[in-house]
């Protein structure tokens, strides 16, 4: 998600700058039952099914940590294209596990 959030900035970009671009991407993506808002859902429907397998706390938000760890990628992906630039290399492997496991610690 990380890669993927760093390479779509500028795309978000244009979009934000361009009112009738933006307009039409949303109706694209309604089509397809895509958009970003879409985004957390798989995350939260692991995390609800470790919660019924008792692997995260029973009071547990999974949408509340589905949400933060897609804003935490985001944010990441932000600061570094920010920092680096267009070319800036998508980030280490074990710095996006990382990222997670600190969004996800205090689910236990």
């Amino acid at each position: 998600m990380l890669d993927f959030y760093q390479r779509s900035i500028p795309m978000l970009a244009a979009l934000l700058s361009d009112p009738q671009r933006m307009a039409a991407h949303r109706v694209a993506m309604s089509r397809h039952g895509g958009g970003p808002e879409k985004a957390a859902t798989p995350f939260a429907e692991y995390l609800e099914a470790e919660r019924a397998l008792g692997r995260i706390a029973p009071d547990a938000d999974p949408d509340a940590a589905a949400s933060l760890l897609v804003g935490a990628c985001f944010q990441e992906a932000f600061l570094r294209y920010y920092a680096e630039g267009p070319d800036a290399a998508a980030a280490p492997r074990a710095h996006a596990e990382a990222l997670a496991r600190a969004v996800v610690r205090p689910l236990r």
